[in-house]
């Protein structure tokens, strides 16, 4: 096969004159390496053939290595598509129905109507690899790169540097194209729409590890994806990039006629989306600052950090102006930092099956406004807070969560929340907003089987509780902290079901984390804790509170209740009584002797003023004065909040020797992993002088 090599510094100036070469099937394999080719024009090679001003390949096998090609010209404000190509495309290299292999090109300064720097187009199979293209012009479309017909060339390890172009300042493709871009940068893009890549037709371009930086749009997105195309990205990064009006990032209008779009373990990072104004500008009034799209598309493992965005979301916009209602599925992804009203509004959107290390299927930290609609969070689990859900305000920024019409069913929290988690660790001024919500089936091993908030402005209305459960601790459905029902003037929780939730220790249905949230408590019938007093006032409001509310249960507390913040712990009334009981400062001071028996009543008062009996408490004996044993087991736990002194028999060991008073400390406790805060209650048992 040929091979035409150049020395060192070995420079072909083609003048403006024409086309440095065109290799075909009958060249074979032909090299061609090391030379500097400048200044082609293909304006005047005739009708049919005016494309390619530096290199054509047309069902070549050729291998270029090495190349630097500068100054091509091949526009012309005339545009014709053929039968066999396109005029007018391809400024460097047009390539038509090849297998050829390029690499190590330095491809700079071009001009073309489509594909400044590569024209492809039929069944073109080449593979270009580390090789860099750099200030590329598209008059039309794709200002550094152009794939039309059936091309399914490959592209590895490019940098391509200022591309510009109405359509895709770096890339446009079209037909049923489907190249593949791996380990590609594309940077400093500027166009109208797709300031780095614009699709079109009907095409399957493949995107991995690639990254798309530092592009500008006039109108919409470094990506700009047309109805029908069906583009991938895999494992790609979105940095900086900038549009004055839709997205600066990706803005898509697949339907999803073939398939969801997918983006998959991608990062959107620093992206802006203005109305108008200069980039950087605040006053904004532009869509999301990352994403637009509509519908039936995938973020699989993404994160959405510090973007800013216009009046419609700074990470993601989902518009149901082209979508037909098909649904937009978020998994495994992180939002953090992002920036203007609302952070993201989310719509038809389907969570399912996802699992997250921390806390959320979608996690929200920072100065969020988040809005989620008609979607649904299902079977989602949680290795921290909030198994659908975790919003989080950071530092004097709030978080504001709004949920309509959205279903949360069969999620799970390891921690705290097994639907929702809103917390704010510093400031205190977080909205979470429920509206038409149904939450079923949820569980957490912490606090709220369905929701766990701290934030400080809940607003709960016309939504379902049914069946969620807090599996260790408290609040069956609801865990309830920061918030002050006495600061607003109406019910804040209305037309709000719960039912036949479950909390393993106290409050089935709702839990108190705080003595601020005890204001929200639900006034209750003197004598009766699971009847509403209507007239009482408070946070809450019901229409028919015997049907809304029903079925809770916990071991203490099946409507509501705080943590115990206090033992009580009295003697019983029995017959036969052999000692005297009395209470002293607190404790109890009992008079006996050896062998007595006392019988213990003990109950535990919660946050609300409510009254339990308990079965968790334990009595330990220790001992003052003589040799006292316990008979039997060190510990005893009550039984639904009475204990028999025959379980804590005192008697006096060996023989008296002397005179001889002994005093016995009964401590009895709620266990201290539970109830670290309740302090022990002292039975002091006092046992007469012995001679």
């Amino acid at each position: 096969a040929l091979t035409i090599r150049g020395g060192a510094g070995t420079i072909v100036d083609l003048q403006n004159k024409g086309r440095f070469i065109k290799l075909d099937a009958s060249a074979g394999a032909t090299t061609i390496q090391a030379l500097t080719i400048l200044n082609g024009n293909c304006v005047d090679l005739g009708a049919g053939n005016r494309k390619g001003a530096g290199i054509m390949l047309v069902n070549s096998t050729a291998i270029l290595i090495n190349l630097t090609l500068s100054h091509m010209f091949c526009a012309s404000i005339e545009v014709k598509y053929g039968d066999k190509g396109c005029e007018f495309c391809g400024g460097a290299f047009y390539m038509e129905d090849s297998s050829a292999r390029l690499s190590n090109l330095l491809v700079t300064d071009c001009v073309a109507n489509h594909g400044s720097g590569m024209g492809m187009w039929g069944n073109e199979a080449s593979v270009v690899e580390d090789s860099v293209f750099e200030r590329h012009v598209g008059t039309q479309w794709g200002g550094t790169v152009l794939t039309e017909g059936n091309v399914t060339a490959e592209f590895r390890r490019i940098r391509f540097s200022y591309g510009t172009s109405d359509a895709g300042g770096h890339l446009d493709d079209g037909g049923t194209s489907a190249p593949t871009f791996t380990d590609c940068i594309f940077e400093y893009g500027v166009g109208l729409q797709g300031s780095t890549y614009y699709s079109y037709g009907s095409t399957r371009t493949r995107f991995e590890n690639c990254v798309f930086q530092h592009s500008y749009a006039t109108k919409s997105a470094a990506v700009y994806i047309n109805g029908d195309t069906l583009p991938a990205f895999i494992n790609v990064t979105f940095y900086n990039n900038t549009a004055r009006i839709e997205a600066g990032a990706v803005r898509s209008f697949t339907v999803g006629e073939n398939g969801p779009l997918v983006f998959n373990r991608s990062r959107f990072i620093q992206n802006l989306g203005f109305a108008s104004g200069p980039p950087n500008s605040v006053a904004s009034t532009g869509k999301a600052g990352t994403v637009e799209v509509s519908g039936n598309a995938i973020f699989d493992s993404c994160v959405f950090e510090d973007n800013l965005g216009g009046l419609q979301g700074g990470a993601i916009v989902n518009s149901g102006a082209y979508g037909a209602g098909l649904p937009l599925v978020i998994s495994n992804s992180v939002f953090k930092g992002n920036l203007k009203v609302p952070l993201v509004t989310i719509s038809d959107t389907v969570f399912e099956g996802n699992y997250a290390t921390n806390s959320g299927t979608v996690r929200l930290e920072g100065p969020h406004k988040v809005t989620i609609s008609k979607s649904v969070f299902r079977a989602n689990v949680a290795g921290l807070d909030g198994g659908g859900v975790s919003v989080s305000g950071q530092g004097n920024a709030a978080a504001e969560l709004l949920v309509v019409d959205t279903e949360f069913a069969l999620n799970y929290a390891s921690g705290d929340g097994g639907a929702i988690s809103c917390v704010e660790p510093f400031l205190k001024s977080s909205k979470l907003d429920l509206l038409r919500a149904t939450f079923g089936n949820n569980s957490a091993a912490g606090v709220g089987g369905a929701v766990a908030s701290s934030c400080t402005y809940p607003n709960f209305s016309h939504s379902v509780f049914l069946g969620n459960e807090a599996t260790t601790t408290n609040g069956g459905a609801l865990a309830l902290g920061q918030v002050d029902c006495t600061a607003v003037g109406e019910p804040i929780f209305v037309e709000v079901q719960l039912l036949e939730n479950d909390a393993s220790q106290v409050g089935g249905a709702v839990f108190y984390l705080d003595p601020v949230a005890t204001s929200c408590a639900i006034p209750t019938v003197q004598g009766d804790r699971s009847s509403w007093n209507s007239s009482a006032g408070g946070g809450w409001k019901w229409s028919n509170f015997a049907t809304q509310v029903t079925g809770n249960k916990a071991s203490a507390g099946n409507l509501q209740a705080t943590m115990p913040v206090q033992l009580l712990v009295a003697c019983s009334d029995v017959e036969d009584k052999t000692y005297s009981c009395r209470k002293k400062d607190g404790n109890l001071s009992v008079d006996g002797f050896p062998g007595v028996m006392v019988n213990l009543n003990v109950s535990m008062i919660d946050g609300i003023g409510q009254v339990f009996k308990d079965d968790t408490a334990t009595i330990q004996l220790s001992m003052k004065g003589a040799d006292f044993s316990l008979t039997g087991v060190k510990r005893y736990r009550f039984d639904a909040g009475y204990a028999s002194a025959d379980s804590a028999q005192l008697i006096v060991d060996g023989v008296y020797k002397g005179k001889v008073q002994g005093v016995a400390c009964v401590s009895v406790q709620l266990p201290k992993s539970m109830y670290p805060n309740v302090a022990a209650v002292q039975v002091n048992v006092t046992m007469p002088d012995s001679d």
